[in-house]
């Protein structure tokens, strides 16, 4: 069991079928199965769980925006809280963002979303999605300091909190927009296929 269940969760199977069979009855020795066993089974699912939630892409995506969210937290700080510079919320929220944003595209592009890039590594190709991932998040920004202004303002919450609730209830929505739009599949280069026809 222990074997087939590695071969399910970390191997890329399309199918599974179900083939029955029947033990027989032992016939001589005993069981080698003791309360240990069981308890190191129980450890090895934590262990192979653990391993494909970091692998999935949504997780990723939340570890990345973790940090962008220290970024943005900071900047927001440093830019409108009143022991400091004091400008304006949305001001501050939107370089905030931006800076987060930045970090955060940087490392979704190596990491969460990599698998996804194909052959569309060079520096246009990382532009144009850094464009897109800059417009898609963009939308998000909107909701967000919609969020925020409602939170801070109207609800009197902390700017802090406000802002952490707004960026928690935007991250569902920038993660579907990105992974069906700015890093929707593999690409594959077609130019040696264009040489070869002329070669032909």
């Amino acid at each position: 069991y222990k074997i087939l269940i590695e071969v399910l969760a970390r191997g890329n199977v399309p199918h599974i079928a179900e083939v029955g069979y029947v033990f027989r009855e032992r016939q001589l020795g005993s069981s080698k199965v003791s309360g240990e066993i069981y308890l190191e089974y129980l450890q090895h699912l934590l262990q192979l769980r653990a391993a494909l939630l970091y692998k999935n892409s949504f997780v990723r995506f939340c570890l990345v925006g973790s940090f962008g969210v220290l970024v943005d937290m900071l900047t927001l700080y440093v830019l409108s809280d009143p022991s400091t510079l004091h400008w304006g919320l949305t001001r501050s929220k939107i370089i905030g963002a931006e800076l987060a944003l930045i970090s955060n595209f940087l490392m979704h592009d190596a990491w969460t979303f990599a698998a996804r890039i194909g052959a569309n590594r060079g520096i246009r190709a990382k532009l144009q999605r850094f464009l897109k991932f800059n417009a898609l998040c963009g939308l998000g920004l909107i909701l967000n300091i919609g969020i925020l202004n409602i939170l801070f303002n109207r609800v009197g919450l902390n700017r802090y909190a406000a802002n952490a609730i707004a960026i928690v209830l935007v991250t569902v929505w920038n993660y579907t927009l990105n992974l069906k739009l700015g890093w929707r599949s593999v690409s594959v280069d077609i130019e040696p296929r264009r040489r070869l026809r002329r070669l032909s």
